[in-house]
């Protein structure tokens, strides 16, 4: 599967796992938000191998606006592998108020382990540096590993 494929299997997994109203197919102000909360999450709730520091995030409140992101475990560069990244854009930080992330295997499936929802102010905690993005809709973007928010400890042993 391609990389989109894996983004929109990973925003209908989110929107199963945390009853989000979605709209990421509806553009207009919204075309930033994957979806609504209808519940209020907990992010230690999910099962996740959440790094220590990340396991007592607050709530994520009902009718929040919610950005999916999804990466591979491990990306491989010819002859070396290094773990997976994020895309996230500054713009999409500014609009939502939580941000679902995900991690799939290489040979398929979603880590169900590698799956967790935290509320925006959070995420900017755990996000590296702010570059110019390569994107005609971003001013600036980052590219964060899974291992800042998911113990690789637990991830890279899921089968």
């Amino acid at each position: 599967m391609s990389a989109s494929d894996w983004g929109l299997t990973f925003e209908t997994h989110a929107g199963t796992r945390w009853d989000l109203d979605d709209v990421a197919q509806q553009g207009g102000p919204d075309h930033l938000i994957d979806g609504y909360t209808t519940r209020c999450v907990a992010p230690r709730t999910t099962g996740a191998a959440l790094r220590g520091e990340l396991y007592y995030a607050p709530v994520v409140p009902r009718g929040a606006a919610v950005s999916c992101k999804v990466c591979r475990r491990q990306i491989r560069d010819g002859t070396t592998t290094r773990r997976g990244r994020w895309y996230v854009a500054r713009e999409e930080l500014d609009v939502v108020d939580a941000v679902a992330f995900g991690v799939y295997h290489e040979q398929g499936g979603i880590i169900a382990e590698a799956t967790t929802i935290l509320p925006v102010e959070t995420v900017a905690s755990v996000l590296g540096e702010w570059s110019e993005a390569a994107h005609p809709d971003y001013d600036e973007v980052t590219r964060p590993s899974w291992a800042r928010v998911f113990d690789p400890g637990v991830v890279d042993h899921v089968q």
